[in-house]
């Protein structure tokens, strides 16, 4: 399975993303680090990560172990898929919302 249950829960905590250079999570972001509040017990199969990655997605978050958190596609507007919550950050209005909100605008 591509996605698979985590080694150890991260429900409830808040972790430090690492955001890559050039990728639209950084464009949004504007610096190379969030933290952001997790809700989920899935993640992506490390067994699969190179297949995964070399099929268009590119890994635009990590965490501090470098695991993928973030991923997204460059030929899309807005493809960007997070295992966190954004809508439960602290930081409102979050960048990843208001740049899924703007990109659904000027693609309409």
């Amino acid at each position: 399975m591509v996605v698979t249950p985590l080694a150890c829960s991260i429900f409830g905590e808040i972790g430090t993303v690492g955001i890559m250079a050039d990728t639209l999570a950084r464009s949004l972001y504007k610096r190379n680090t969030t933290r952001e509040p997790y809700r989920c017990h899935y993640s992506l199969n490390p067994a699969y990560r190179d297949l995964v990655l070399s099929q268009g997605l590119v890994a635009c978050g990590m965490d501090d172990d470098g695991e993928v958190r973030m991923i997204e596609r460059t030929d899309h507007p807005f493809f960007l898929a997070a295992l966190f919550v954004p809508q439960l950050s602290w930081e409102q209005p979050h960048p990843l919302l208001t740049g899924l909100l703007r990109a659904a605008w000027e693609h309409r």
